[in-house]
C-alpha cells in the first residue's frame, strides 16, 4: 500500500521586530515571512502597531532579497498606506536589493492620497529623511 502524499509543513509567520525610539518606531520584517508576500497585508499588520505605540514616524526595514510585487499589488499597497497610516511619515528601507519601480509607484499612489512615504536603499538615508522636520 502506498503512503498518501504529505503536504509540506508551512513555517508559521515570522513576527516583526519592533524597536521603539524617542518619537518614532522601527519595524524590521520580511514581507514573505511576515505577511506571506502580501504587502497590503503588511500595511494592515503595521497600522494597529503604530496606533498602539502612538508614533507619527515609522521606519520599516524590509529584509527580503527578492522583489515579488506587481502593478495591481503596488496600487493597493499605496492605497492602504494612505488609508490606514494617514498622518504617519513612513520610510521604507530595502536593505538586500534595489528598490523596484513598482515600489516607487506604490509610494506615489500613497502620496497622491495624502500619505507620506518614501522607499530607500540606504538605511541611513531613510533615517535622515524620516527624522527631518
Amino acid at each position: 500500500m502506498q503512503e498518501p502524499e504529505r503536504t509540506p509543513a508551512r513555517e508559521p509567520p515570522q513576527r516583526p521586530v519592533l524597536v521603539a525610539h524617542d518619537g518614532w518606531l522601527e519595524v524590521r520584517l520580511s514581507v514573505e515571512r511576515t505577511c506571506a508576500g502580501n504587502r497590503e497585508g503588511c500595511v494592515q499588520l503595521l497600522a494597529p502597531i503604530v496606533r498602539q505605540h502612538g508614533v507619527d514616524r515609522l521606519l520599516v526595514v524590509c529584509t527580503d532579497s527578492v522583489d515579488t510585487i506587481d502593478r495591481i499589488e503596488a496600487y493597493w499597497t499605496g492605497e492602504a498606506i494612505a488609508r490606514l497610516l494617514s498622518g504617519v511619515r513612513i520610510a521604507i528601507a530595502v536593505t538586500r536589493r534595489s528598490v523596484d519601480y513598482l515600489e516607487d509607484f506604490a509610494a506615489g499612489i500613497a502620496r497622491e492620497r495624502g500619505g507620506d512615504v518614501r522607499y530607500f536603499n540606504d538605511l541611513d538615508a531613510a533615517k535622515r529623511w524620516l527624522l527631518a522636520s
